[in-house]
């Protein structure tokens, strides 16, 4: 079943326990900036036990506000969610902007065995960054006739204004589960995504 709707977070699924792959790199990444953006980046994760209270989180805020069918039945399948018996990974792609559905129908591989996500689903983490200079202080003068006499040691403090920024991250997430230790468990090992345009985006395990 697949989930694709907008979720707004303040933190990213990489909070959570997890395992993160090594990206090895994008063939033809200038052809994949057409589509991405020049910014664009890719992550893969295998969730821990401890990690998956978010995860679950994440695909319930996403059922309750879809249409899809059987929300009911799937909101308890999430609920059961654990790596006792299956191994559970995210693959995650943050483009500059949001991007057409068509660029996003990707193909996965991990030992020559295709690979079909359980879910996916889109989110929009704003982000603020707040910084503040503090305060300046500036010497009181005095002025005695036509004189004026500086003491040092009388000084006033003015804050100085806020900046606030505010940016916009874009997440495509792709979940998996695949059979207990049939996948990223071998050192050197990869896991492939075939782009639409045919080009290869690996991860390898350290």
């Amino acid at each position: 079943m697949i989930i694709k709707i907008l979720l707004l977070f303040i933190l990213l699924l990489l909070n959570c326990n997890t395992n993160e792959f090594k990206y090895i790199g994008t063939t033809n990444r200038i052809s994949e900036e057409y589509f991405y953006g020049i910014g664009f980046k890719v992550n893969l994760l295998k969730l821990e036990a401890s990690g998956l209270d978010r995860l679950k989180n994440d695909l319930k805020n996403a059922i309750s506000v879809s249409g899809e069918k059987g929300r009911v039945s799937l909101w308890q399948e999430i609920s059961l969610l654990s790596t006792t018996e299956k191994d559970i990974f995210l693959f995650q792609i943050i483009p500059d902007t949001r991007v057409l559905p068509e660029f996003l129908e990707f193909n996965f591989e991990c030992r020559s065995e295709k690979l079909i996500p359980k879910f996916s689903y889109y989110s929009n983490i704003t982000i603020a960054n707040t910084k503040q200079g503090g305060f300046q202080s500036y010497p009181i003068v005095f002025g005695i006739g036509g004189v004026n006499t500086m003491y040092p040691n009388y000084y006033r403090s003015y804050p100085q204004d806020y900046d606030i920024s505010i940016s916009t991250k874009h997440v495509y997430s792709f979940v998996f589960y695949i059979k207990k230790n049939s996948c990223m468990t071998q050192k050197k090992e990869r896991f492939r995504v075939i782009t639409p345009v045919n080009n290869i985006i690996e991860f390898e395990v350290n």
